[in-house]
């Protein structure tokens, strides 16, 4: 992918404060910030390897359990509840 430039230009001796707002305005109006933020919680998709071995784990998890209920011991608790 290419990365997009922004330039800015100081004309004439403005202020900072001026080409920060021209900055600020072309960063936003070009979607850069938008596609980042989109990008920051993106997860690759598991792959068909996991999927079966995750079936695998709640498959015995769940014969563990019914084994438990039948004896009549306590089901272990993963993590704090309120």
């Amino acid at each position: 992918m290419r990365k997009p430039v922004i330039k800015t230009d100081n004309e004439k001796s403005q202020g900072a404060s001026v080409v920060m707002r021209q900055f600020s305005k072309r960063v936003s109006g070009s979607g850069i910030l938008r596609a980042a933020r989109g990008n920051r919680y993106h997860t690759r998709p598991q792959s068909e390897l996991g999927k079966k071995r995750g079936a695998l784990k709640r498959q015995e998890k769940r014969k563990l359990i019914q084994k438990l209920l039948k004896l009549g011991k306590p089901i272990p608790v993963r993590g704090k509840r309120r």
